[in-house]
């Protein structure tokens, strides 16, 4: 075969130039995110348990993506008006079966208002690797019958 001068050696550049110029293929970004927002409703008692159950909306659509379910157990601080505690749970998306992510965390705030921040990490069941996270802040004034609120910001990465 002969390259220089002959057909073979436009063909090659050719296709060289083809294949350099091409787009690059188009991911998807493999996360998602958005606001979050539910109950929340503070332990009474020492070492007592409370809840926190809300939805995660997707940002652009405003759907619910995931429902949050976590228990709140208190743990006791030698300050009497600050208040903190553990935080575990699920993520479920509503179909059938187990819970799609897990959660866990802490949280931590002052009394008498019993307003605080929360931090919660997500990571799919069986793994202990950390693909997102949930943070937020709380209002449940202690010592009354209703709950209160929380509004968070999520972001999952998988």
């Amino acid at each position: 075969m002969k390259l220089n001068g002959g057909w073979l050696a436009p063909v090659l550049a050719l296709a060289s130039l083809t294949l350099s110029s091409a787009a690059p293929c188009r991911t998807e970004d493999p996360c998602e995110g958005g606001p979050a927002s539910g109950p929340w409703r503070l332990p009474i008692l020492t070492l007592g348990m409370g809840a926190a159950n809300g939805r995660l909306h997707d940002m652009t659509t405003d759907k619910t993506v995931y429902r949050l379910r976590a228990v709140l157990i208190d743990v006791p601080t030698p300050n009497l008006s600050n208040l903190q505690g553990t935080i575990t749970g699920s993520l479920d998306d509503g179909s059938e079966g187990d819970p799609e992510f897990l959660v866990a965390g802490t949280y931590s705030g002052t009394l008498p208002g019993g307003t605080g921040r929360f931090q919660m990490r997500v990571s799919k069941p069986g793994a202990e690797a950390t693909i997102g996270f949930i943070d937020g802040s709380f209002e449940d004034a202690p010592g009354d019958e209703s709950a209160g609120t929380f509004a968070a910001q999520w972001r999952l990465c998988r």
